[in-house]
């Protein structure tokens, strides 16, 4: 293993900075042909969520004949959560989604040799706490129903420092943005700082890899933010 992840570490290249073209698909494709049981379980949690995202859009464009392909592995909990689109509101389906899928991520770390990946999951977890509560405080409607919703999750650490990460600062910069995708591109260059520091640069371990294909997931995101899938996504929507 470690002599592959040394071949592999050094044949993939840097990422870009936030925005820029990168094929996401290419550079996962040559991480699972690895054939490892432990990337390739990397590979499916993290790639989960691109399943979510898409079964998210079924609250935007009313899509509920789409059944999402999950991993054969996947424990039900997670299963039935992310099946149930059809049945609960979208916020209250969201928080059950991540919360199973970050606590999936922090009990399965072990068997793939990270420990970073248990820090990760923790850090963002906290990070999404933090932010919904600071979106609930901001409100001007009446916020009893979120805060229900919350009450499923609230066991989640509300710690604002994880591992030495002040997340308070983090929220604030957040806050002062009023450009909202500038504001997206803050929060994301902490994600990526975070995962950055908490792994070792030329160390060809697990964690460096396990960083690497982190900072890919939020790459993913710009990636897909054409102008023709915005159009496409669009045109469903007033065609309702």
């Amino acid at each position: 293993m470690a002599s592959r992840l040394y071949y592999l570490l050094t044949y993939l290249p840097p990422l870009p900075e936030l925005g820029a073209p990168v094929d996401v698909t290419d550079l996962m494709k040559h991480i699972r042909d690895e054939c490892s049981p432990e990337l390739n379980l990397i590979a499916d949690l993290l790639e989960l969520e691109k399943t979510i995202l898409q079964v998210s859009q079924k609250y935007y464009i009313e899509n509920t004949s789409f059944i999402p392909e999950l991993p054969e592995w996947l424990p039900e909990g997670l299963r039935a959560n992310i099946t149930s689109f059809t049945e609960v509101p979208e916020a209250q389906w969201m928080n059950k989604v991540y919360s199973s899928w970050f606590k999936l991520i922090c009990e399965v770390s072990s068997k793939t040799g990270s420990s970073l990946l248990k820090l990760w999951a923790t850090w963002e977890w906290s990070l999404r706490f933090l932010l919904m509560k600071t979106r609930i405080h901001n409100s001007v409607f009446s916020t009893t129903e979120i805060e229900q919703q919350m009450a499923e999750i609230v066991n989640i650490t509300d710690t604002n420092v994880v591992d030495g990460f002040n997340l308070d600062e983090v929220i604030n910069k957040w806050q002062q943005e009023s450009n909202p995708m500038l504001a997206e591109k803050i929060l994301d260059k902490a994600r990526i700082d975070f995962v950055k520091d908490k792994s070792v640069q030329y160390s060809f371990e697990i964690d460096e890899l396990v960083a690497y294909m982190i900072e890919l997931r939020v790459h993913s995101r710009y990636a897909q933010l054409s102008l023709e899938e915005g159009r496409k996504i669009l045109k469903e929507v007033t065609a309702l």
